[in-house]
């Protein structure tokens, strides 16, 4: 098929952030996508604007510090999840729980090349089944590792500051879980069904579907809009 030359305007309606936007786009050119495929692998090492998985939001802003700060939003589904365990003792072999878990939002804002901020909330609804994820309510997710501002303990996490964003998120996300976690910053439990990770297991194992039932505590962004008003806002 010939790839068209004379640019063409087609309309469209794109729906994001609760809002119904009416476009105008044109089309300059159409090109084999094998054509765009390896045009776009000769440009690296040049930043990809391929997004991580499950990624629900993302944006950026520069700064007049010359900070270049970019936030990535990406979501997990209810789930059995597997979480190592290892306590108050910093050389014990960690414990594998299953516990009951909430829809999730994992937030990751890199300054410049440096991750700067980690953030894991709970939600009681997916942002896909809502209206407007605007206002979607956040909340406290029970686990250990996060400080009461409700930044996550980076800890020893890191990535190959030469990869593009959307690998080191993934890879991030996956060393979160894959991790260790201890009993540092444990959240106050007041309330909850279980005072222990063993005993949140415990209860899991009974009950899939607890995390409908647990009495979580608004995050102190409380709705979505209020979180990234805070991100883009610089503070962490």
């Amino acid at each position: 098929m010939a790839a068209a030359t004379v640019p063409q305007q087609r309309r469209r309606i794109v729906f994001q952030n609760g809002l119904a936007l009416m476009e105008i786009v044109t089309l300059e050119k159409a090109v084999p996508t094998s054509d765009w495929l390896n045009k776009m692998l000769e440009s690296a090492p040049t930043p990809s604007k391929l997004l991580p998985l499950d990624c629900v939001d993302n944006f950026s802003i520069r700064r007049k510090d010359t900070t270049h700060r970019r936030v990535y939003v990406t979501y997990m589904h209810p789930r059995m999840q597997m979480f190592r365990f290892r306590g108050d003792r910093a050389n014990a072999n960690p414990q594998q729980y299953n516990l009951s878990w909430p829809h999730t939002l994992w937030w990751f804002v890199f300054a410049n090349q440096q991750l700067s901020g980690l953030y894991l909330t709970a939600t009681k609804a997916s942002p896909y089944d809502v209206a407007n994820y605007g206002d979607l309510e956040l909340l406290w997710l029970p686990t250990p590792n996060q400080y009461p501002e409700g930044h996550f303990c980076l800890g020893n996490l890191s990535t190959d500051i030469s990869w593009p964003d959307w690998k080191r998120v993934n890879v991030l996300r996956n060393e979160v879980i894959a991790s260790n976690w201890n009993n540092d910053l444990h959240p106050n439990l007041t309330g909850f069904p279980f005072s222990s990770i063993p005993e949140w297991a415990d209860q899991s194992s009974r009950n899939p579907e607890l995390w409908r039932e647990l009495p979580y505590r608004p995050y102190p962004y409380t709705t979505y809009r209020k979180m990234c008003d805070y991100l883009i806002g610089g503070k962490e």
